[in-house]
């Protein structure tokens, strides 16, 4: 399978040159060089990513790290210095998309902290397209989509009625 390039954010405007539209998910994937000494003075490591819609899966060196199907919401995934080793490190982001062109906002500014050092994270990525849904997801929690919303609203009331008939 064919990786491509793509610049983070990902959002519509890169998305009407190729980048991924449709319903499915795609992934990113970069490989970052982190110093030991990065490593030691890390205290705190955390993997902001910004707002990303719809939903990510968010892995290091294998190990996921965060995961949210809330549509919108900023994504700061804290992660323990254990998962980090000294010398290329992989993130993997699976992005899913469920009702929407946008993948991340096109104000996000992700980057890697690791303590007190800010790794910008805006650069060149590799993108596996893997949009294979044949048709769209309901929108999760979506009560209208429920079979007992659906008798309730719809059949429940016609029932104290006599119908002989319908025009249509």
């Amino acid at each position: 399978e064919k990786w491509n390039k793509a610049n983070l954010p990902v959002s519509g405007q890169q998305q009407e040159k190729g980048a991924p539209s449709a319903y499915g998910f795609y992934l990113l994937k970069k490989t970052i060089d982190i110093a030991p000494s990065d490593i030691k003075a890390a205290n705190k490591c955390m993997l902001n990513l910004g707002v990303i819609f719809d939903g990510d899966s968010t892995y290091i060196n294998g190990h996921k790290i965060g995961h949210s199907d809330y549509i919108g919401m900023n994504r700061s995934y804290p992660f323990a210095d254990s998962i980090l080793k000294a010398g290329k490190n992989t993130i993997l982001i699976k992005v899913l998309k469920y009702d929407r062109a946008d993948g991340f906002a096109k104000d996000a500014r992700p980057l890697l902290q690791l303590g007190s050092r800010k790794v910008p994270l805006n650069t060149q990525w590799s993108m596996l397209d893997q949009r294979n849904m044949e048709q769209p997801r309901p929108k999760l929690y979506d009560p209208k989509n429920l079979p007992a919303s659906l008798y309730n609203a719809m059949i429940a009331p016609l029932i104290p009625f006599a119908i002989r008939g319908v025009i249509w």
